[in-house]
């Protein structure tokens, strides 16, 4: 079983777990426990606030003040956020076309070259286009194919 680097790319498909009962919520919460008692360092665009706000405001369950305390929440969690860089964005565009992915989803790529970082994601289809390319870990597998510090 592998073990992930102690320093991670988290994307949003993780970052909403912590939020909304979902499939892997249970492991998306593990690497949440992980960042906070210092075991794992978690890095993200700060494309990562929009996204998780962006799944949190169409979920009907969840409040408008809800919605805010929960990304107050992420802030809290002191994820070190990235901001974008014009060669960050043109490496996002070039993954983007190359992977067939969003410029969005290949922008946490473009963040893990930089940074000599792996990713995490709960998208089976980053990981799928991906993998061969990047070094990338799907939530989904946690505990069964990686694990973490």
């Amino acid at each position: 079983m592998e073990t992930c680097p102690e320093t991670v790319v988290v994307d949003a498909s993780v970052v909403a777990k912590w939020f909304v009962h979902e499939a892997d919520e249970e492991k998306a919460l593990k690497i949440r426990a992980a960042h906070v008692d210092g075991r794992l360092n978690l890095i993200a665009p700060d494309l990562l606030l929009y996204e998780v706000t962006n799944v949190l405001r169409f979920r009907p369950d969840i409040t408008e003040q809800e919605c805010s305390e929960n990304i107050g929440a992420v802030f809290s969690f002191g994820i070190e956020l990235i901001s974008p860089s014009r060669e960050s964005l043109s490496r996002g565009i070039a993954l983007a076309r190359r992977l067939d992915l969003s410029v969005y989803d290949a922008f946490y790529l473009a963040i893990t070259e930089r940074l000599g970082a792996a990713l995490v994601t709960a998208d089976a289809k980053i990981a799928h286009n991906s993998l061969e390319q990047h070094d990338v870990f799907l939530l989904s597998e946690l505990d069964r194919t990686w694990t973490l510090p």
